[in-house]
């Protein structure tokens, strides 16, 4: 509306200029017309006539015409000898000069408006006398100029005064001769004087006729705008009311499309739009990231890209069919196709938006669920159906009223009756109210309060007698945390009860035998203790001749040069003999020490390590139990024999062993770990919880005689001489540790084997 009032200001301003533009221009038009152009070809016109009439006076002498009192004598003219004359019959004739002709002829032209004046400064007649205006006309043509014409007044009127030159030619020579002209000389000037006051007239009166026939115009004009003003405000206001109902009504629908936008895209379930020849034309980010494509990706494909071919059918036909019918689909299953390729279970709602004529054309919205994980649910389920009916344990539900909602095969067969007659039947009606009083109630309100319940018992069973069950009930919990029912799995252990008690009658028998094999394993340990200390006095032997035998041949080869060189009586010849002989004996000695260390056997054979395990343990399990050490193992599935020096590798093993359970000392856990690291190695690792080796002993412990035992608890050799068996294998040993956190010793031994280990 302001739009139109500034439009409609303007335009008044703008017809208001283009009218007075109008009028001005006619009125200047007519002015022209009135006061500036007819006056002058007026004047100029009558200029022009009074030229030629004067010429013609001028031409033929001047005129004769009789003396009256009209036509007196021209008195001015006495110097003319033939100024007055008389025809035949005695008729008086006088000389009319051109300029007296035609002054005669203005005074006395009654119908003539336009004046005429001829003037000189040099005058002949003083009647002909120049007024002010044509006294400065005079001196301009003395100056050159050629015309002079301008608006004044001329006796209180407005004229137009136009004035010429006047030359002197031959022509003048009758009347001006006495003069003193020359030929060419400017003797005065000729005037014509054009009254304007008629022309004024004419021009006031067309200029109101103008000015009214604008004003009208104006008025029509200003009217018309008002009229238009008038319908244009009343369009706009329509339009705007319109324009304002429709706004409302698109932001009401706005909103409603954001609201429902919103709706959408929070929706967990995947929204979209097509066609239905299949173009897609919108779908909500739920969908976008159950399929794995961008937007614009996902317009570029129809809906039969993102369905399995073999589903084609049925989303074509079938659901189709019922869109066309009653415009929706029931909720249906399918299969739809992922952007990596993969196919995911869905279910599907579909609805028409905008109906066509065929299914084709109908613009078509739906929902759609990826189902894959409760397809993975049902299928758990079915497979859990399938273990629970499978299994031989009596498994049932039943909920706080004590009634059975469901039970498996093993049920039913357990109690020989069929499902409807166990579901929805209570505990008391199908085993008895004595029995459910007596051993059955009490556990179902304990698990009922939030407690699992698990006991064995006794129990008499129609048709199969008295038999022993192992009872278990669970608390089942509801969504809310509510306790709601109870699953209760029974199973009959009648059998292995009978079996207890035998085994029960046979451990008298078995605990006698135990004894004896104790007593067996008791000799072998301390037998296996004794190797252990020999093997220790090996490696004693074989530190001590490798620390003696370099410094023994430095001695020898001393002594031998000195004898060589030395001049000797026969008595230190005799005692250097003795010298030499005495370092023999100490080298044999030396490598007598040196062969102790080789183990007993020395033949290299395939090796189980676990199997030699295995034996160690047999025979350190009773020491372990006092000392309270729990020993594990977890051996490798793909083990192999390895070649190697059996009784020397379960040396280095039992020396490991014996120094974890001395680290754990107030008893532990020793893992043993074995592992084919690769095809040419295996490893084993013994790790335990002891108190752990300082920082500071760890480079130090595979040293001879290292030990933080007690001297009277350990020799220090154990491990340096299972760090010399397995190097001699091919292997090496590792160690990490830290106080308190126990320590890992690492055996890495290869799989072939060394020759002469």
């Amino acid at each position: 509306m302001r739009q139109l009032k500034r439009n409609t200001t303007y335009f008044i301003i703008g017809w208001f200029s283009v009218v007075s533009m109008a009028l001005s221009w006619n009125i200047w038009s007519e002015y022209k017309n009135h006061i500036l152009t007819n006056p002058e070809e007026a004047a100029r016109s009558s200029f022009a006539r009074n030229r030629a009439l004067r010429l013609w006076f001028a031409s033929h002498g001047g005129v004769y015409v009789p003396i009256t009192d009209i036509t007196p004598a021209n008195p001015y003219l006495n110097h003319i000898k033939e100024r007055d004359i008389s025809t035949p019959s005695g008729k008086k004739l006088t000389l009319m000069n051109p300029a007296y002709a035609i002054r005669h002829f203005a005074d006395n032209a009654e119908n003539i408006a336009v004046r005429w004046h001829l003037t000189s400064r040099n005058l002949l007649n003083p009647d002909n006398a120049p007024d002010e205006w044509e006294n400065a006309a005079l001196q301009a043509f003395e100056e050159g100029v050629e015309e002079v014409i301008e608006r004044s007044d001329l006796d209180g009127k407005p004229h137009l005064r136009l004035m010429k030159p006047l030359k002197y030619k031959q022509r003048c020579n009758k009347c001006h001769s006495h003069m003193g002209y020359e030929l060419g000389d400017i003797r005065g000037g000729v005037g014509t004087y054009f009254p304007l006051e008629k022309s004024w007239n004419q021009f006031y009166t067309t200029s109101k006729t103008l000015f009214f026939t604008y004003l009208v115009i104006l008025f029509s004009g200003l009217m018309m705008v008002r009229f238009v003003y008038f319908k244009q405000k009343k369009y706009i206001h329509e339009k705007n009311t319109l324009e304002t109902r429709e706004k409302k009504l698109n932001e009401a629908l706005q909103k409603s499309e954001e609201q429902f936008r919103k709706l959408i895209n929070s929706n967990r379930d995947g929204f979209f739009m097509v066609m239905g020849e299949g173009q897609i034309l919108d779908a909500n980010p739920c969908y976008l990231d159950m399929f794995g494509y961008s937007m614009d990706e996902l317009k570029s494909l129809t809906f039969w890209d993102l369905t399995p071919e073999r589903w084609h059918d049925q989303d074509y036909n079938e659901q189709g069919k019922l869109l066309m019918e009653r415009g929706y689909t029931s909720l249906y299953e399918k299969e739809s196709i992922r952007k990596d390729g993969t196919v995911i279970p869905v279910e599907v709602h579909a609805y028409i938006i905008d109906k066509g004529e065929s299914v084709e054309s109908c613009k078509i919205g739906g929902f759609v669920r990826d189902i894959t994980e409760r397809k993975h649910a049902e299928k758990t389920l079915r497979m859990y159906e399938s273990i629970i009916s499978a299994t031989g344990e009596h498994m049932s539900f039943l909920n706080s009223d004590y009634i059975y909602q469901a039970v498996n095969d093993a049920y039913l067969l357990g109690h020989l009756k069929e499902r409807d007659e166990i579901v929805g039947h209570s505990v008391s009606d199908i085993l008895g109210a004595d029995i459910f009083e007596k051993y059955i109630k009490d556990g179902l309100d304990r698990c009922l309060a939030g407690e699992e319940v698990h006991y064995q018992d006794w129990f008499n069973f129609p048709g199969r007698g008295r038999r022993y069950m192992n009872m278990s009930y669970y608390p089942y919990t509801e969504a809310d945390n509510t306790l709601s029912s109870v699953v209760v799995s029974s199973h009959d252990i009648t059998e292995i009860r009978q079996a207890e008690k035998a085994l029960e009658r046979s451990h008298d028998k078995l605990e006698h035998r135990v004894e004896e094999r104790t007593l067996e394993l008791k000799i072998t340990h301390e037998q296996l203790l004794h190797s252990e200390k020999l093997a220790a006095i090996g490696g004693l032997s074989a530190s001590i001749s490798h620390e003696f035998n370099n410094p023994l041949q430095g001695v020898m080869s001393v002594i031998k040069g000195v004898k060589q060189r030395a001049v000797m009586d026969a008595e230190d010849i005799k005692l250097v003999d003795m010298a030499i002989g005495e370092c023999d004996r100490m080298a044999n000695l030396i490598k007598s020490l040196q062969d102790f260390n080789r183990p007993s056997s020395g033949r290299i054979a395939p090796l189980n390590i676990h199997s030699a395990i295995d034996s160690l343990l047999a025979l350190s399990r009773k020491k372990y139990s006092i000392k309270n050490i729990k020993v594990e193992t977890h051996y490798a599935e793909n083990m192999v024999k390895i070649k190697a020096v059996g009784d020397q590798i379960k040396q280095v093993i039992l020396n490991l062993l014996n120094n974890s359970v001395y680290a754990c000392e107030q008893g532990g856990t020793i893992t043993i770990i074995t592992e084919v690291i690769s095809k040419e190695n295996i490893g084993i690792k013994i790790r335990d919880n002891g108190k752990g080796i300082k920082p500071e002993h760890i480079d130090k412990i595979f040293n001879p005689f290292f030990t933080t035992r007690p001297t009277r608890k350990g020799t220090g050799l154990g491990l340096s001489v299972s760090y010399g068996i397995i190097k001699k294998h091919g292997g090496r040993i590792e160690v990490e540790s830290e106080p308190d956190k126990g320590a890992i010793f690492t055996i890495i031994l290869p799989i072939k084997g060394v020759r002469n280990a």
